[in-house]
């Protein structure tokens, strides 16, 4: 067998090759399948910081993945001591080889989140792909001399680097999340976006207007059926407070009226039905300041066939209905408070 004369263990009989080389494969199997289920499997950990924090993990994930694989094959070619056994020389080829069955888990492990409860995400395919990219180029680094090593190692980080300072500044940003808490957003920093998602409309931090502070939210809202902005990533935990309180600026001279809606994990196991969630519709007047106040055990008790889960919260949204024109929305100073007595 070819690939038995490839196994470099003196002193085995061909018996002990075969054997040796699946072991091996078993546990390079075992690496990627460990892999696949850490991509796919449902952890019962979210929010937004560990949302980041997963994101963070993609790229170094993979890139080690590259080297343990190559450590597989040859273990002298990443550094480690040839008393492991060496299946075979690692070239050219043999990188590509492991880049492209790495790239391809990553690629599965994206496509079975839709079927775990996870969400696949374009970007999560970019850091895996990135990561397998640095991989292989410290694996050609070791090819090469000199300048070209240096340059290689460097390009190295440089890649590991541009998909990871994304997900380490929106740690930061979830860090501040809740050390701010009960504010649920100020918008004085700019980390503050990384919890919002514009749906049909752009969204910036603006110094045009401001309730408290210097800054606030400004959705700029495209005419369509829906178009507003979201919270897609609260401080899930309400059940201490009584009532979200929210500063909005209609600028223009004529009202415009906005749904809130709020949600909690549940929710997406009840399909997203309309019935089983908050929602109300307001009407902001023109060139005033409008405070939007709503009572949590209104949005406690809005689902129809079970109360919310307060310690879930999940989204808050707010949509603007058959726009027919672009308009401009401010939003400022969300926060929960205590009982208004007592404030």
């Amino acid at each position: 067998m070819m690939m038995a004369q490839d196994v470099e263990m003196p002193g085995l009989s061909p018996d002990g090759d075969r054997a040796f080389l699946r072991g091996r494969l078993q546990q390079l199997l075992l690496v990627g399948g460990v892999v696949l289920l850490g991509l796919i499997y449902p952890f019962p950990l979210g929010g937004h910081l560990w949302s980041r924090v997963f994101d963070l993990a993609h790229a170094p994930l993979f890139f080690f993945m590259v080297l343990a694989a190559a450590g597989f094959v040859d273990p002298g070619f990443v550094g480690l001591s040839q008393q492991y056994g060496r299946l075979r020389a690692v070239r050219t080829l043999e990188i590509i080889w492991i880049s492209g069955g790495c790239f391809l888990v990553g690629c599965l492990g994206e496509f079975l989140q839709a079927f775990s409860g996870r969400s696949p995400s374009a970007g999560d395919l970019i850091a895996n792909g990135a990561g397998v990219a640095s991989g292989s180029l410290w694996l050609c680094s070791r090819q090469v001399v000199g300048r070209r090593r240096v340059w290689s190692v460097i390009a190295v980080f440089g890649l590991l680097a541009c998909v990871t300072i994304g997900p380490v500044f929106g740690i930061w940003g979830a860090i501040q999340q809740q050390i701010d808490f009960p504010m649920l957003a100020s918008f004085e920093r700019s980390s503050d976006l990384g919890a919002w998602h514009g749906q049909n409309a752009r969204i910036s931090r603006t110094a045009d207007w401001a309730n408290a502070g210097q800054y606030s939210l400004q959705v700029d809202l495209s005419p369509g059926r829906f178009s507003g902005a979201n919270l897609i990533w609260p401080v899930r935990d309400w059940s201490d407070y009584d009532r979200l309180r929210w500063d909005m600026h209609n600028p223009a001279t004529t009202p415009i009226s906005v749904t809130v809606m709020i949600y909690d994990v549940p929710h997406m196991f009840q399909g997203y039905q309309p019935a089983d969630r908050f929602h109300a519709t307001v009407e902001i007047p023109p060139a005033s300041l409008y405070e939007l106040s709503i009572d949590l055990t209104d949005v406690a008790t809005a689902p129809e066939t079970r109360t919310m889960e307060m310690k879930k919260i999940t989204a808050v949204e707010l949509v603007v209905e058959d726009l027919p024109t672009s308009r401009i929305l401010y939003l400022d100073n969300m926060r929960l408070v205590g009982d208004p007595v007592s404030e």
